[in-house]
């Protein structure tokens, strides 16, 4: 068998009605719908934030591997960004994210899928340090597959 020893995992996330459901699992379907980056950018309150590292590895001083989540909840909606984070130095980087949206009073949550990767040598940056970190080096990387879902929320009063 393989072993991946950059820890790579193209888990999405796992979606489940809330106690006992005779629903089934949710259903996750392809839409064009987008998640609303407008709203998220507001300076509303943040009523809740977690940040949880799930697991994190220097690849035995070769560069970095990390699967973390962070939940934002605000006023209007909230957030949620599943990222698995792989730099091997001077060699490869690679992004892929799950990020979850529900925007309060809607009956859909969306679930957006992306990979990003590419060679460090295709990437053109001033200052080397920023590929350091993810949350700065991952918009620098191109776009390999970008797809989103949607999530019907049961009608409210229906039993989940």
């Amino acid at each position: 068998e393989d072993y991946d020893w950059t820890l790579t995992s193209t888990y999405n996330g796992t979606f489940k009605w809330a106690g006992k459901s005779e629903r089934g699992a949710p259903e996750l379907r392809a839409t064009d719908k987008k998640i609303n980056y407008e709203l998220l950018k507001r300076r509303d309150p943040i009523l809740f934030y977690e940040s949880l590292d799930l697991y994190e590895d220097d690849l035995f001083d070769f560069g970095e591997s990390k699967f973390s989540v962070k939940l934002r909840v605000m006023p209007l909606c909230f957030f949620a960004l599943a990222r698995c984070w792989l730099r091997v130095d001077g060699t490869y980087m690679r992004s892929f994210d799950t990020r979850i949206f529900h925007e309060f009073g809607t009956s859909q949550v969306l679930v957006e899928v992306s990979k990003k990767e590419c060679p460090i040598s295709d990437l053109r940056v001033s200052d080397p340090r920023l590929l350091m970190d993810a949350d700065k080096a991952e918009p620098l990387l191109p776009s390999t597959s970008l797809q989103t879902f949607e999530l019907a929320l049961p009608a409210s009063g229906s039993s989940a």
